[in-house]
């Protein structure tokens, strides 16, 4: 059997090592892209609340569970606004 060289050593252990950190870098960057895509979602719905349904509630809705006819008409009020999937960020 031979031995490798040194040069031969060399390239394996460097072809192991950027294997390596390109699965560790791949990993980091799917985590990153998933925490942005949460958060983004997650202004982009309170950004919905605040500018749809906020302003669409009276103080008496949230004392108790809202009437089917009260919920009906927020409903129907809160359609309108779902139809984009994009939100524009300035």
């Amino acid at each position: 059997m031979r031995r490798l060289s040194l040069l031969q050593r060399f390239a394996a252990v460097s072809l192991v090592l950027v294997v390596l950190l390109g699965v560790l870098m791949s990993q980091l960057l799917a985590r990153q892209i998933s925490h942005r895509a949460l958060q983004s979602a997650s202004e982009a719905a309170q950004l919905m609340s605040s500018v749809a349904i906020q302003p669409l509630l009276r103080p008496e809705d949230l004392v108790r569970e809202l009437p089917p006819d009260r919920t009906a008409a927020l409903d129907e009020a809160v359609a309108g606004f779902s139809g984009g999937s994009e939100v524009a960020r300035i």
